[in-house]
């Protein structure tokens, strides 16, 4: 019986060595399951910090790139605003030489003619007249360049179009005023 009993407390020291081994391999399988949740829980955070600094980093180049297209197009127009305004001007100056050597043209023919009163009175009209449209012309154009400098505006080439239109068919009402024909 001493035998039985002597086996029996054996068998449970054992028993109890084996239940003591499977608590230590059960506290150790705790701890490594707790550092690799903490482990994965930092690698997840640094992950979602890079991918805000990835996302904060993307957004400034969006900002930047529209930032840069913006200036890009304010340049493109006051280019082409500039342009225009030098092709108007190169018109404008070649309009006030033509009107020049009509004034000059239209003196001359005062000083030379011996036409009666009244056709002296007419023509001292038209040079009158043809000065308020060169005055009324370089208003205009004062207009058109505050209005292209002021504004920094890009005028379309119909306006640009239409208003060297408009001086042409002024011009030729003043060469056939000259000529003494009714437009």
């Amino acid at each position: 019986m001493e035998a039985l009993v002597e086996s029996r407390d054996k068998e449970m020291e054992q028993e109890e060595q084996r239940r003591k081994e499977l608590e230590e391999k059960l506290n150790k399988v705790e701890k490594d399951a707790e550092e690799m949740r903490d482990s994965a829980r930092r690698e997840a955070q640094e992950h979602s910090s890079d991918l805000r600094k990835h996302k904060t980093a993307f957004i400034e180049l969006v900002s930047n790139q529209r930032q840069l297209e913006a200036e890009l197009g304010r340049a493109v127009k006051q280019e082409e605003s500039d342009l225009m305004v030098q092709k108007l001007s190169l018109e404008i100056a070649k309009f006030h030489k033509d009107l020049e050597q009509k004034d000059k043209i239209l003196s001359a023919m005062l000083r030379k003619s011996k036409l009666d009163t009244a056709e002296k009175q007419m023509l001292l009209k038209e040079v009158k007249l043809s000065k308020a449209r060169r005055k009324q012309a370089e208003q205009e154009t004062q207009r058109w360049k505050a209005v292209s400098e002021g504004k920094h505006e890009r005028h379309s080439l119909k306006s640009m179009l239409l208003f060297l239109l408009m001086l042409n068919v002024w011009r030729i009402g003043c060469e056939l005023r000259q000529k003494g024909m009714q437009p």
